[in-house]
C-alpha cells in the first residue's frame, strides 16, 4: 500500500495554504498527502469554496472537508480560541472515521495537526498513529507561547500584570506585556484557557515541525530543544523544516 500522511488544520486562508506547502514537501519524499479540514459553523460552507480552489491548483494533493457538526453550544458566548476547540472537538470521531477508511488503502505513517488542532491528538492515539504539531511560524513564536505555558504552571500572574516592565523567556529577547497577543495576557479569560489546553496538547505529541531554519533563529531552536522553555514538561524532538513558503494567491486561484 501506498505510504500516506494526513495534515489536518483548522479552516481558513491563513490556515490551509500553509498545511498545502507542508504536503508538497512530503509529496517530495513519496508520500500521498491529504489535507483534511472541516466548515467552521459561524462561516458556513467557507471551507468548501477554500478547498475547491485550492484542490483545483493542486491536483496532485488530496483534500477532504469533514461533514458538518452540530454542537449545540451557543458560540456568541464563547470566545474564539474556545469557539474553534468546541469544534475541534466535536470533529473528532468525522476525523477518527476517515482516516479508518484512508487505511484500507493506504498506509497512514503519520498525522499532521496544525498547531491549533491539537484536540485531534486523541484520535492519533486512538489510531496508534504518531501524531506531529506543526507550527506555520517560526521558533521565537514558539518559544514564547512554551514560555507561556511554564510560566502559567508556576505563576499565578498573569501577563498584564508585568504592566511595561519587559518579561525575560529563555530563547527570547525581553518581550513586553502590551506586546503579547491579546488572547493570552489575561489568564482569567476563556481564550487563555483555551491556550493553555493547547499548549498543554503540544508537548504530549510526537514532534513539532517548524517553519524555521537553524541559523535563522539559533537562539530559539537552541533553548525549544533543550527543554529550556517548559522546563516542567517533557518538551518533544523539535524539527526545524524551513523555510516554507506558500505560492502566490494568483497561482492559486487560476
Amino acid at each position: 500500500m501506498k505510504e500516506a500522511v494526513v495534515l489536518y488544520t483548522a479552516p481558513g486562508a491563513g490556515h490551509l495554504p500553509a498545511m498545502l506547502s507542508l504536503a508538497k514537501l512530503f509529496q517530495k519524499h513519496n508520500f500521498s498527502a491529504t489535507v483534511v479540514t472541516f466548515n467552521n459553523p459561524l462561516s458556513p460552507g467557507q471551507a468548501d469554496q477554500d478547498v475547491s480552489r485550492l484542490s483545483s491548483a493542486n491536483p496532485s494533493i488530496a483534500f477532504h472537508v469533514l461533514p458538518e457538526i452540530t454542537t449545540g453550544d451557543d458560540y456568541a458566548n464563547l470566545e474564539p480560541p474556545a469557539v474553534m476547540r468546541t469544534i475541534l472537538l466535536a470533529q473528532n470521531m468525522n476525523l477518527r472515521n476517515f482516516i479508518m477508511d484512508l487505511s484500507k488503502t493506504s498506509s497512514v505513517r503519520a498525522i499532521l495537526l496544525y498547531f491549533f488542532c491539537t484536540i485531534a491528538l486523541d484520535v492519533a492515539r486512538q489510531l496508534s498513529i504518531p501524531a506531529y504539531l506543526f507550527t506555520p511560524f517560526g521558533a521565537s513564536t514558539a518559544a514564547f507561547f512554551f514560555n507561556l505555558l511554564e510560566f502559567d504552571a508556576t505563576s499565578s500572574l498573569s501577563l498584564r500584570d508585568f504592566g511595561n516592565d519587559p518579561i525575560n523567556f529563555p530563547g527570547l529577547p525581553p518581550v513586553l506585556a502590551s506586546d503579547c497577543p491579546i488572547f493570552v495576557v489575561d489568564r482569567g479569560s476563556d481564550s487563555y484557557k483555551s491556550a493553555m489546553e493547547n499548549f498543554r496538547d503540544i508537548v504530549k505529541s510526537d514532534g513539532i515541525l517548524m517553519n524555521t531554519f537553524e541559523s535563522l533563529e539559533p537562539k530559539a531552536i537552541s533553548a525549544l530543544r533543550e527543554g529550556l522553555c517548559v522546563p516542567s514538561f517533557n518538551m518533544p524532538p523539535v524539527y526545524s523544516i524551513g523555510p516554507l513558503v506558500t505560492e502566490t494567491r494568483d497561482k492559486e486561484t487560476k
